[in-house]
């Protein structure tokens, strides 16, 4: 899915991929990871994400990056977070105390500009994406945040011919294949979740599974 597609679905409200709380396994496995406060978190493809200000109260820099304005300046509206908007590069900054989000294409951020990150949350991102991007995500991953130690990935698991996507499947195998080599994935919980997902059943996916990883630094 290119930018404007994106752009697009947050234009239409066509927002169904948007989990209205905090997804329930960044609330009980982030903090088994041991990632000291005060480090640096980044969110690709955030959207309006719950789970970032979930991570700014828990004590952590959050960085973000989504492509939609209307996601960006919705989150800070809905979570009632006062921010300072500026230009940069590729797109507008927005920056509040913890937090902060580039609007503009993942495509385009560098890793100047966001700085050293310590942990990445990868929630929606590799999941937005079709498989032929998908490889050029993991490799930007590599560039924005070649520092990155730790953090947690959420994938979706289901048939790919009973629902076309987004969100898409994403393998443990095809993980294995894109993510970044200085990172290794471990499976750290995979749960059926289609009794609380009525929109895919809805487009006819008969099984479904999200799958959560630890990301660590390989020595």
């Amino acid at each position: 899915m290119e930018r404007e597609f994106w752009v697009s679905r947050w234009e239409q409200n066509l927002t169904g991929f948007h989990l209205t709380h905090v997804n329930p396994t960044l609330a009980s496995y982030w903090p088994t990871i041991g990632l000291p406060q005060g480090a640096t978190v980044f969110v690709p493809l955030c959207g309006k994400s719950l789970d970032m200000r979930w991570l700014r109260d828990a004590g952590y820099q959050v960085i973000g990056v989504e492509v939609s304005p209307i996601a960006v300046r919705d989150f800070f509206t809905e979570q009632q977070i006062t921010y300072d908007k500026r230009v940069y590069r590729a797109g507008e900054l927005y920056e509040s105390q913890g937090l902060r989000v580039f609007c503009g294409d993942y495509f385009e951020l560098m890793a100047s500009e966001v700085g050293p990150i310590d942990a990445i949350y990868d929630r929606a991102a590799m999941v937005a994406l079709p498989s032929a991007r998908r490889a050029d995500y993991a490799r930007h991953l590599g560039k924005v945040a070649p520092d990155a130690h730790s953090g947690m990935l959420i994938t979706l698991e289901y048939d790919q011919s009973e629902m076309s996507g987004p969100p898409f499947a994403v393998t443990s195998t095809e993980i294995d294949a894109h993510y970044p080599a200085f990172l290794s994935t471990r499976l750290i919980k995979r749960e059926s979740v289609l009794d609380r997902e009525e929109k895919f059943r809805q487009r006819g996916v008969t099984a479904l599974h999200e799958a959560s990883y630890a990301l660590n630094r390989n020595e």
